[in-house]
């Protein structure tokens, strides 16, 4: 009778076990689930971040081209304006 109560117990134990080996396993699966998502998002985002840093630059670059060629006018102007004045005093008109 003994041994039929430890077995009945060992069994009991056993059957608990295995629930909570089965509600663990769902649970990995969930987690497993929810990092392929996360993975998904991640890359998603790095591809996003990546063409908004290009777009960024491109707005950071848009007045320093401008100052730029303002400048390269201006310098254009005075070398001429030199040149000119160099030239009407040697004559030439």
């Amino acid at each position: 009778m003994e041994k039929c109560e430890e077995h009945a117990a060992h069994s009991r134990d056993i059957d608990r076990h295995d629930k909570r080996l089965d509600a663990h396993g769902g649970e990995i699966d969930d987690i497993r689930d929810c990092i392929v998502r996360l993975t998904a998002l991640q890359e998603a985002h790095g591809a996003w971040q990546e063409r908004a840093d290009d777009r960024i630059a491109a707005l950071e670059a848009k007045p320093a081209k401008r100052w730029e060629t303002a400048t390269n006018y201006l310098l254009t102007a005075v070398i001429g304006i030199v040149l000119g004045l160099i030239a009407s005093q040697f004559g030439i008109n």
